[in-house]
């Protein structure tokens, strides 16, 4: 079940790009490789140096014109058994690998830069968002290019290099290092490990950004989950995501109520993908109680699961309703069935069916 995300992937990688989409994914590309080069050159010498100037002219505006209508870009390594490639996520619909658009030579020589590059800094991603203004743009590349003494505790380079960004004000760039947030479930698919750990570590830092108000924290929060929710268009994925998310809640228990961060996400997605998302959860819930119910009850971790996914479902349900969103009469049956929801919130004509199956029911038995 939890490989579906990775085997869409797959065929992503299959198909043809359109001429459009192979247009915007070959200038970000030629974008990925010059700001390597900027990160590797302007890291040996000082921001003020001519030369570390120099790599970064043009850059900014060069990042602008590749990310189009695009809101932000975002580079992942990921490793496949002994194979790491880098992806780039943002600018079309899935991500894509940059060895496959890049010419054999390019892709040979900066495939390799990055790939050590993400190892020295102990980096799983980042994100660049568009709304970067220049400053903080090669403020970015400056923290991001600077030496690390062979001395350095690995373990804390992320912490540092986020300071280092926090301390400067910028908020416009996501990194996820690998001693962010470590998973506690097994192996998930790799862009739904990814994102959720992004997701906990943009949530886990706010509190960092002083003389923040409560209302201003707020609006923070919301904006880091439509960033990050929204774009993503696969129901398969945000079914792995939501059905997931309950393993960064405990990093985030300071940060939100009860049930605050599962209602933020739902309320996040696209109405159009509200329904087909609360069907696949449902599949996956049905899924886990027939495993609880093999298990003889016995299994308190199945007994949470299929209890998270049935507030999240309820939680789905009430959008549903309040929206009027279509399409969902088959599942409010279902739903009701298990009693994840009540008679109340059924539609009109379900509820109607019901209370006629039953009158009859009645009168047959008397």
């Amino acid at each position: 079940m939890m490989t579906t995300t990775d085997s869409s992937k797959k065929n992503d990688e299959k198909r043809e790009l359109t001429p459009d989409e192979l247009a915007k994914a070959k200038t970000i590309c030629e974008f990925v490789v010059n700001l390597t080069k900027a990160i590797s050159r302007s890291g040996y010498y000082d921001a003020s140096h001519p030369i570390s100037q120099e790599v970064k002219l043009g850059l900014y505006d060069a990042f602008i014109n590749a990310l189009g209508s695009s809101s932000e870009i975002m580079l992942t390594c990921h490793e496949a058994g002994e194979k790491v490639d880098i992806h780039i996520s943002g600018i079309l619909d899935e991500p894509f690998n940059i060895r496959r658009l890049t010419q054999a030579n390019t892709s040979d020589l900066f495939v390799p830069k990055l790939k050590d590059y993400f190892e020295r800094k102990s980096l799983n991603s980042f994100v660049i968002k568009k709304h970067i203004t220049p400053e903080h743009f090669e403020s970015f590349i400056d923290v991001m290019g600077e030496p690390i003494a062979d001395t350095a505790d690995n373990s804390k380079l992320g912490e540092y290099l986020t300071k280092a960004l926090i301390d400067l004000g910028i908020s416009e760039v996501s990194t996820v290092f690998k001693s962010d947030i470590v998973l506690s479930r097994g192996k998930l698919p790799w862009r739904v490990s990814i994102i959720l750990r992004r997701l906990a570590k943009d949530l886990k830092v706010i509190p960092l950004f002083r003389l923040a108000s409560v209302d201003k924290i707020k609006r923070i929060k919301t904006q880091i989950i439509d960033d990050i929710i929204r774009p993503l268009k696969n129901a398969d994925l945000l079914r792995d995501l939501i059905v997931n998310c309950d393993i960064i809640v405990s990093y985030l228990t300071q940060l939100f109520e009860y049930n605050e961060l599962e209602q933020m996400i739902i309320n996040s997605l696209p109405g159009d993908i509200v329904v087909p998302v609360s069907q696949a959860i449902f599949e996956v819930y049905k899924e886990s109680k027939d495993e609880l119910h093999q298990s003889d009850q016995k299994d308190s971790t199945l007994q949470e699961r299929c209890k998270y996914l049935g507030k999240i479902l309820d939680i789905t349900s009430k959008r549903i309703v309040f929206e009027q969103l279509p399409d969902a009469a088959d599942l409010f049956k279902q739903l009701y069935d298990h009693e994840i929801i009540s008679f109340d919130m059924l539609p009109e004509e379900i509820q109607f069916n019901i209370k006629t199956k039953e009158l009859a029911e009645y009168v047959i038995s008397h």
